[in-house]
């Protein structure tokens, strides 16, 4: 593939570190979105640089897919002054709605694609529960 040129934009090249399973998680995201590595990461870039929190009152701008907006929406108003929903509070919440997700699809089609766009991250507990991190949080 030859070098993208633009006569509207100084393109930077920039590098990052990630872990293995970030990156496998990465790669596996571009080969089923059929995206490329920078469109991504300029989208990434986007949903946490170009908007304002103030615009959407969220820790992060909310995801582009219906779906996933409306449970992380959902999330945040239930998450405790750390950012934190339980697991169970997570399943609860983020189920229903108008595609009828029933609380043991939570994890497959909602926690995990928000936690592999950045959103937020999972925590195991100490009583052996598992809950969620919301990224950005600092009310």
């Amino acid at each position: 593939m030859g070098r993208m040129e633009s006569p509207e934009e100084n393109y930077q090249r920039i590098s990052a570190r990630l872990s293995g399973s970030r990156l496998e998680e990465f790669e596996a995201y571009l080969e089923e979105h059929d995206a490329s590595k920078s469109d991504v990461i300029r989208k990434g870039i986007d949903a946490v640089v170009s908007r304002s929190n103030e615009d959407h009152g969220l820790p992060l701008a909310p995801p582009r897919d219906d779906r996933l907006e409306h449970a992380y929406r959902r999330l945040c108003a239930v998450a405790n002054k750390n950012g934190i929903v339980r697991g169970d509070s997570a399943r609860r919440v983020c189920s229903g709605g108008p595609e009828s997700i029933g609380k043991a699809e939570v994890p497959d089609l909602i926690l995990r694609p928000l936690s592999r766009r950045g959103y937020v991250r999972r925590r195991a507990n100490i009583y052996g529960g598992e809950a969620y991190k919301l990224v950005g949080w600092d009310r």
